[in-house]
């Protein structure tokens, strides 16, 4: 039987059907059986397993680029600095002999227009607490990333800006008087831009080791609010430089932080290029993504 013959069929049918009595009233609404809800739900169900997974991912990925985008004014804010000041990187900090009124490379870059928000990754990594509260280091957060900065009279401050990147020490140095000084480097004397790191995600205590599977692991120790990046090889015990391997005694020195995608960090590279990257790509000791002047 054909489809015309089944619609004829029904019609025929439908015409021999007993007509409805007279209604006495409007008809009651139609309403789904037992069955229908049940199937209409477990639709749903299965949508919502299939799209949240998604939304998720597509949430992180946002974040990711957010991050990537704060990265980047960064760079366009040191390049700007550079630009203003004879060429050269901003300090990575500078601080009296008393080891007061210290000063980083966020405060250097406020001028160029780095605030507090752009600071921080969309992906907060902290919400309370911070290993490193021992008596005698810089001051904390609300959200327990460490305060390095301090305001004019040498205090610190939760006016005082902290977040989540750091910058790499062998481009910027430091100016302490009395204490340390490792002179900064211009712009032009890095010989391969695209391939020098100067920000990353921040920060974990890294593994003193040329495996570069084995520097930074999960199981490494996180070091919020830490601002310096630095090889995990300089550890030098005549300086207060303790390295990027430190893992007790400072706030301020780490390795990368890769706390996007799949155990990734975005780094922020001299040329102004920022890039998603595995720790394993680039951070163990001896790297040549942190020396602008490799061989020298």
């Amino acid at each position: 039987m054909g489809p015309i013959s089944i619609v004829a069929e029904i019609m025929s049918r439908k015409q021999r059907a007993p007509s409805k009595p007279p209604s006495l009233g409007p008809d009651p609404p139609a309403g789904f059986t037992l069955i229908e809800l049940l199937v209409v739900i477990a639709i749903i169900a299965i949508l919502a397993a299939l799209l949240l997974p998604a939304l998720a991912k597509a949430k992180e990925s946002a974040k990711t680029a957010q991050c990537r985008s704060n990265q980047r004014q960064l760079l366009v804010a040191s390049l700007s600095y550079s630009a203003d000041n004879g060429g050269f990187f901003p300090w990575t900090f500078t601080l009296s002999g008393d080891n007061v009124r210290n000063t980083n490379w966020q405060v250097y870059l406020k001028p160029e227009g780095v605030n507090q928000a752009l600071l921080l990754d969309p992906v907060r990594p902290v919400k309370s607490g911070n290993y490193f509260h021992a008596s005698g280091y810089w001051g904390f957060a609300p959200d327990g990333e460490a305060i390095y900065n301090t305001d004019s009279q040498g205090n610190h401050t939760t006016n005082a800006l902290y977040g989540d990147y750091a910058a790499n020490f062998a481009l910027g140095g430091c100016w302490w008087p009395g204490g340390w000084q490792v002179p900064g480097i211009k712009l032009a004397s890095v010989i391969k831009p695209p391939m020098v790191v100067y920000t990353t995600d921040s920060g974990m205590a890294a593994d003193n080791t040329t495996d570069p599977n084995r520097c930074i692991t999960p199981s490494c120790m996180i070091k919020y609010g830490a601002w310096l990046i630095d090889d995990p090889g300089d550890d030098d015990p005549v300086s207060p430089d303790p390295g990027a391997g430190d893992q007790t005694t400072d706030p301020n020195w780490c390795g990368p932080f890769p706390r996007h995608g799949e155990f990734q960090s975005n780094n922020g590279f001299v040329d102004g290029h920022v890039e998603l990257m595995k720790p394993s790509q680039w951070f163990y000791t001896g790297t040549p993504w942190l020396d602008p002047e490799p061989g020298r």
